[in-house]
């Protein structure tokens, strides 16, 4: 009896457990056989989450500057597509997070990746930018991306790749240029920067006005990327983001002032409710912000806050069918001041809200009329009961009604009078007229230097300067003096700008002096690699050279002091301007060097000699003054207690370091006994510079 119970109970025991075993195996199994990522992204991501209620997978990696691995999109697509992964149907999410060394995120425009729905990327180094372009199978390629978050990231772009993509910027076809129209609902490019990986500063020359007696510019092929909002003009691919619901274009420094007008001059974007443009700098809404209503008809939230405007300037003439407000950002912009105008303007746009708090109003007479407006009790009814907020607004100017609510003033408070009598206008009228001429005066003796040489360089005049002599017996206007290491500076921008045009090496040079009116005139430089003469001694070429050379221009960098037949350069310029008791010497800063790095000699040395800043504004007018106005070395400037101990010292000093000193541009000059400068130091006979 007890035999024939357990063999069934034995059985069905025995059928669960075995049940139980299947379902472990399968389990096993199927994970074993899961793959979520492709095996080149093993190391660098991980399935994060999956939804039950979706296929959505979601998956996150993390790139350092030490990955072996990359992340391609390629790969991914290519994973994908593979009919061997098993993919079909599955939906994805890839969030990507680098580190800022790191630049092996290759992300080709325009994001085609069947699968991929949600891609978050930040703080990254993106590369490929277009290495798709002109790839129709990627165009037509399906795709369900709904959602693109880039931020705080830079995009390196090739300039051959954009130099093609300019070249067929007319074919261009709406599956490049407008993304994934058909799907994608939200778009963040938020704090992106561009990188070209070419240097145009050459191709600026095509727009400074040509000169009759100057060489044409041969046109590059390159340097068309330039005109490239020209040709965008004439661009008529037409995007319809039908789903698109927020655009997030936030903390740019880089986007074109034309840049609105080609966002919306084909564009659609019917369904768009959220748009950021904050902290972008903006100055002038533009007009396609500024009647926004026109192109985006469902918009809600408009965020413009951060940014530089000084005027409400918003004219929505075509939303009165919205069923809300529209919220308009524009707090922490630059508005000082409120008047009637804009309270008007304000009440005649009844489906907006416009936020203008956090601004620094300025709370002077000007206010007056805005403040007597304020006082009317039925101001913030109805429709403007929104706006009630404006009492309550703070003063930030003066510092006497810092703090205050517009609310609170009155024009008693401003110490404004109501009543303007005529002698205290007249009397306001004449100090002000003092203070400007006097502000012109001071102005004018505190930039007297500049003002000369502006006169000089722009005007062709050269006022109570002493005029140019010409070379007289010189060969050269200058010898410059550098570090092999800054030759490419001083071959490609510094002799190229000052020899480029007007005088050749072929024109005599005159010995009359330069008259009111006459152009300035371009150089002759005397360029070690180029103008000593082979075959003779390097000090021997150096010491003639700085003879033959109106001035020594000394390029400054922490190489030029720690190479000695640079250094040796120096103080025979020093010494030729001893001898020839007149400013020989130029230095052009080329290079902040580090006080540790300065000896005291050219310390004291360089407060009596020119120095000149390349990052100055002005730095070529003052290299072309100093160039041009011949001046004496001033008795108050050589006999100093400064360079009487630079004299001194340069005898037994082998090879100072130098450091900037001081711009001078003085006028006394006095007879004085002539010094000899000799370095003591010790000359290589290797034959190369150090």
């Amino acid at each position: 009896m007890i035999k024939t119970m357990l063999t069934p109970m034995a059985r069905m025991f025995f059928a669960i457990l075995l049940f139980a075993s299947s379902l472990c195996l399968d389990n096993t199994t199927s994970s074993s056989q899961t793959q979520f990522v492709p095996s080149q992204f093993d190391e660098i991501c991980a399935p994060a989450t999956r939804s039950e209620r979706t296929a959505l997978i979601k998956i996150t990696c993390n790139l350092s500057r030490n990955d072996q691995q990359t992340w391609k999109l390629a790969t991914l697509r290519n994973w994908i597509m593979e009919p061997k992964n098993n993919q079909f149907g599955k939906q994805y999410s890839y969030e990507i997070q680098c580190s800022r060394a790191s630049s092996g995120l290759s992300l080709p425009w325009p994001i085609k990746c069947p699968g991929l729905v949600e891609l978050i990327v930040r703080n990254c180094n993106i590369t490929d930018v277009y290495s798709e372009y002109n790839r129709p199978d990627i165009y037509t390629m399906t795709s369900q991306l709904t959602s693109i978050e880039i931020t705080d990231s830079t995009m390196f772009i090739v300039h051959s790749r954009l130099l093609e993509l300019f070249q067929g910027i007319a074919n261009v076809s709406s599956d490049f240029d407008c993304l994934q129209a058909e799907t994608i609902e939200e778009v963040v490019f938020r704090n992106i920067s561009y990188v070209l990986d070419d240097d145009l500063e050459h191709c600026l020359k095509l727009f400074l006005p040509p000169k009759d007696d100057g060489p044409v510019i041969p046109e590059d092929p390159s340097c068309r990327i330039l005109f490239l909002p020209t040709e965008l003009r004439n661009l008529e691919v037409s995007c319809n983001f039908k789903k698109l619901r927020a655009l997030d274009e936030s903390v740019s420094s880089s986007l074109s002032v034309y840049y609105h007008r080609f966002l919306t001059k084909y564009n659609k974007f019917p369904v768009l409710e959220f748009l950021n443009y904050s902290s972008n700098y903006i100055r002038d809404v533009p007009e396609e912000l500024r009647d926004w209503s026109f192109y985006f008809l469902s918009l809600k939230h408009m965020d413009l806050s951060h940014n530089q405007m000084e005027k409400i300037t918003f004219e929505t003439k075509f939303n009165l069918n919205h069923a809300n407000d529209t919220y308009i950002n524009v707090q922490y912009n630059n508005i000082t001041t409120l008047s009637r105008l804009d309270l008007d303007h304000l009440q005649n746009q009844p489906k907006t809200f416009i936020d203008i708090r956090n601004n620094p109003i300025y709370c002077d007479c000007n206010l007056r009329e805005f403040i007597e407006t304020l006082s009317n009790r039925s101001l913030f009814t109805g429709k403007m009961k929104k706006y009630e907020y404006i009492r309550d607004m703070k003063c930030v100017q003066p510092k006497r009604l810092a703090g205050k609510s517009l609310g609170s003033l009155t024009g008693e408070i401003l110490e404004c009078s109501s009543n303007d009598d005529s002698p205290g206008v007249v009397f306001v009228a004449v100090m002000v007229a003092t203070v400007i001429v006097l502000g012109i005066v001071l102005i004018t003796f505190i930039y007297r230097k500049e003002i000369r040489i502006l006169f000089y360089t722009r005007l062709n005049n050269p006022l109570c300067s002493g005029a140019h002599p010409g070379l007289g017996s010189k060969q050269f206007h200058a010898f410059v003096s550098y570090s092999n290491e800054d030759e490419d500076w001083v071959i490609d921008v510094l002799a190229n700008r000052l020899e480029a045009t007007g005088n050749t090496r072929e024109e005599s040079p005159s010995s009359e002096p330069r008259t009111k009116g006459t152009k300035p005139s371009r150089f002759n430089l005397c360029i070690h690699g180029r103008d000593f003469i082979p075959g003779i001694p390097i000090i021997e070429n150096i010491i003639n050279s700085v003879q033959n050379s109106r001035h020594t221009i000394i390029v400054l960098t922490p190489s030029f002091v720690k190479s000695g037949w640079a250094m040796e350069e120096f103080l025979q310029a020093y010494n030729q301007s001893i001898n020839e008791r007149r400013r020989h010497l130029i230095i052009v800063i080329l290079e902040e060097v580090p006080e540790e790095q300065l000896d005291p000699l050219l310390k004291r040395c360089l407060k009596t000699f020119t120095y000149i800043k390349v990052s100055d504004k002005l730095f070529y007018d003052r290299l072309t003054y100093s160039l041009s106005i011949d001046m004496k070395i001033s008795n108050r400037e050589l006999l100093n207690e400064n360079s009487v101990q630079c004299v001194r010292d340069s005898v037994t000093v082998d090879y100072p370091n130098c450091s900037d000193g001081r711009v001078f541009l003085g006028d006394e000059s006095l007879e004085i006994p002539t010094v000899s400068v000799q370095s003591s130091g010790n000359i290589s006979g290797l034959g190369i510079r150090l």
